[in-house]
């Protein structure tokens, strides 16, 4: 990306210049210096050659464009050098590494107010589920499935259902009090709860990694990392033209039921999506998200979400490590879609996005135990990623496209 901005950078002044001599001149000059300089092989034909001509590329750089009598432009000695490094590189020995608990040991009474995270407690004596929605944040999923409100409960989340715990000072063993704006929450006449692990709660709808184990980290912070990677995604697309063109997002703080959706301008029989049909080559789709996904995710549906927490989640605890997340826009297409929300402006949306992130790792936090505490973190430099690696958490790269 920093190599796509530079050479964007250089041609936009020669653009309006259209010169001879000009920046863009002068770094197609240098660059082809660089070119010569670099062992090659030259056609049996001419001297006079094009580096990006696929009859005189490198087949493995070049794939499946070179076809039969395509001459390989590496040298004897290049082969040797480069088979003698492979095979040094395996055989030096691979840097040791441990293991990490994916959640902090759950205590019987909670040890602060973010640990409450998907645990079952007692609460004044009723079984309830702690949803995070944010941190420190919670729905309280009552045993009969419903979320306890200020006077009773309701059937549904929505925001009269969401409360900040707060501990009680001075109180042993974890007293809370839950409060949303100037309202306190008085259950059985009390409005503070000493909460205490409990089993058979209800259970609270969400997607599963079907993984077990502990996810593998290093054993000191500044060793050779290990893992994959995935070095383009779009994690923010739902907020892409106008925030409308995309169906689902990667969280919502009600949960799977909610962030897994079609969009609203598909119709129950999965018609009336103009793009999803473009896009995909089939005039419908079944409109169902979770708990089916029946048609979506799927590769060739583009604009249903396919990177919701979870199933990033899993690929972390299934070793990915660097997870690189371009915030992307086009205002020229986000103009001409008819349905938006959102500002069209590059700017205005790339920062929308880059928030949205923020926001994201904050609510993974809230899921894993607290601040720090989520798989996925945010990174600003080589130091900071070994860091996080290291520690046995996802690395993410912010970038725009």
């Amino acid at each position: 990306m920093a190599v796509a901005m530079i050479i964007g950078t250089l041609v936009m002044p020669s653009i309006g210049l259209g010169r001879p001599g000009n920046l863009l001149g002068r770094y197609d000059s240098s660059s082809q210096a660089v070119v010569e300089a670099v062992p090659h092989m030259d056609t049996a034909a001419t001297a006079e050659h094009d580096h990006n001509n696929p009859l005189t590329k490198n087949d493995v750089a070049r794939g499946g464009e070179v076809g039969e009598g395509a001459t390989d432009p590496t040298t004897s000695l290049q082969r040797a050098a480069s088979a003698t490094y492979v095979a040094a590189a395996r055989r030096s020995p691979n840097p040791p590494l441990t293991t990490v608990r994916v959640m902090q040991k759950r205590q019987k009474f909670p040890q602060d107010r973010y640990a409450m995270a998907n645990g079952c407690y007692r609460m004044a004596g009723r079984k309830t589920f702690f949803k995070p929605t944010d941190l420190g944040k919670y729905l309280l999923f009552t045993k009969r499935g419903t979320f306890r409100t200020v006077d009773g409960t309701a059937a549904a989340a929505s925001n009269e259902t969401v409360w900040t715990a707060k501990r009680v000072k001075g109180k042993k063993r974890g007293r809370y009090t839950f409060t949303r704006g100037a309202e306190t929450l008085t259950f059985k006449g009390k409005t503070s709860f000493r909460l205490m692990r409990g089993k058979g709660c209800a259970s609270f709808p969400e997607a599963t990694t079907n993984i077990v184990g502990r996810p593998h980290a290093g054993v000191t912070a500044y060793q050779e990392v290990r893992g994959y990677m995935d070095a383009h995604t779009h994690g923010m697309a739902f907020e892409f033209l106008g925030g409308r063109a995309h169906c689902g997002k990667p969280w919502d703080q009600f949960g799977v039921t909610v962030a897994l959706v079609d969009c609203p301008d598909h119709t129950e029989t999965g018609y009336g999506g103009v793009l999803e049909a473009f896009l995909s080559g089939e005039p419908s789709h079944d409109p169902v998200g979770w708990p089916t996904f029946k048609d979506w995710p799927a590769p060739e549906s583009l604009t249903h979400e396919g990177t919701y927490y979870k199933w990033l989640e899993r690929s972390w605890r299934g070793g990915q490590r660097l997870f690189v997340n371009l915030l992307v826009e086009n205002n020229v297409l986000c103009t001409i879609y008819p349905l938006k929300k959102n500002s069209c402006d590059d700017m205005d949306s790339v920062r929308l996005q880059a928030q949205d992130m923020y926001d994201m790792q904050d609510y993974i936090d809230a899921q894993f135990g607290g601040p720090g505490k989520g798989f996925y973190r945010i990174v600003k430099s080589p130091y900071q990623a070994r860091q996080v690696i290291n520690a046995g958490k996802m690395a993410v790269v912010m970038g725009i496209e």
